[in-house]
């Protein structure tokens, strides 16, 4: 990828990613306090966001001609950097599995429930890994032009189910919460938002490194608005606890929109928007899991490496969906998990600036002798 990407593009990107992590299982209706004031704690966990991105930001904007996996090296040594960009290219394979399940198992019990999972995989693996092939470049030129469709879509079916809304279901404000839950709920949601990383693997190629912050920070505030209007029409228009008691809360909603005319296939159409996100997502996480060792290994021609990557996550899924299924109903999300994310997310990075500041010198000298390369 020698283009150059605009700040648009990678806010896109971002918006979109952090979207699907809703749109589908809706964890953060499960999370403390779980019950009317699940809005609140989307709106608080914009600050625990920012709070435990600062290590990422901060490193990001230090090394702007690094992707994370170079930075990483130069701040640990070739051995050990080497060693944790590969801990985070798996761990970006682990995403790209998490949601390939998730889109499996949704296409499987909505609407294709008699064809073999196999094929579903197949097929979905298949696109993810061609669309990777051609580059971040033509990944989003092509989200420019269907994210948009995709956020007025969401925005579409929010308002065409308003006969079915009842706000009033989110009264009494905070009588069933305290503060400690809003915020443990906050922190959960923050947590599992880990779509910072495309930003951390583009920002050598971004037009302007003066504007990683201000790109994050939209991201995450257009993000969070398109989360909290999801969460609202689906808790409003299903009742608080039969959303929690739906596998897919927001397609359970649209089944209920009674449209008309050109908007009698509205599942359909819903269908195709949700599948196209999912791909997004599916595909970012595979080509950054690629870029991952690509970069590990020196490799600056495109290798077998990423059908390598590709396969592993298609087997793997077939693995826990039909081998060994993992998922008989939507659970909340378990602590292991949150500690995962956290791991990745904040730990790393965290530790990462802290080892900086304290060989600051030394980076600067070599920055100076030119060596910092």
């Amino acid at each position: 990828m020698n283009e150059k990407v605009s700040s648009r593009q990678i806010i896109f990107l971002i918006i979109i990613n952090r979207i699907t992590t809703i749109l589908t299982v809706m964890s953060t209706i499960y999370m403390s306090p779980a019950n009317q004031d699940i809005w609140i704690i989307i709106i608080l966990s914009f600050f625990y966001t920012m709070l435990s991105s600062i290590p990422l930001l901060y490193l990001a904007n230090k090394f702007n001609d690094f992707t994370i996996i170079g930075y990483l090296e130069k701040i640990f040594g070739k051995v050990l950097g080497k060693g944790i960009g590969a801990l985070y290219g798996v761990f970006f394979g682990t995403i790209a599995i998490l949601f390939s399940y998730i889109t499996i198992q949704m296409i499987r019990s909505s609407f294709l429930t008699d064809t073999k999972p196999g094929m579903i995989i197949s097929v979905l693996i298949v696109i993810c890994v061609y669309i990777s092939s051609k580059g971040m470049g033509t990944m989003l030129s092509s989200g420019e032009l269907f994210i948009p469709i995709i956020l007025t879509s969401l925005i579409a079916f929010a308002f065409l189910g308003y006969k079915n809304i009842d706000l009033s279901l989110l009264l009494p404000v905070y009588k069933d919460s305290n503060f400690l839950d809003i915020n443990i709920g906050a922190i959960q949601l923050s947590l599992i938002f880990i779509d910072i990383y495309p930003l951390t693997v583009i920002v050598p190629k971004l037009e302007d490194k003066k504007h990683i912050n201000k790109i994050f920070v939209k991201s995450v505030c257009y993000s969070l608005l398109f989360v909290l209007m999801v969460v609202i029409v689906t808790q409003t228009g299903l009742g608080i606890e039969q959303a929690k008691h739906s596998n897919f809360p927001f397609l359970t909603y649209v089944r209920r929109i009674k449209a008309y005319s050109v908007f009698e296939r509205i599942e359909s159409v819903y269908t195709i928007m949700w599948i196209s996100a999912m791909i997004i997502k599916i595909t970012t996480y595979i080509y950054l899991s690629y870029q991952s060792f690509k970069e590990i290994f020196r490799k600056q021609k495109k290798g077998i490496s990423l059908y390598i990557i590709g396969a592993l996550v298609g087997l793997t899924t077939y693995y826990l969906a039909e081998i060994n299924p993992m998922m008989v109903e939507i659970k909340p999300i378990q602590l292991s998990e949150y500690i995962y994310y956290f791991i990745f997310k904040t730990l790393i990075p965290l530790i990462a600036l802290v080892v900086y500041l304290f060989r600051r010198k030394s980076f600067e000298k070599q920055e100076r002798l030119g060596n910092f390369r």
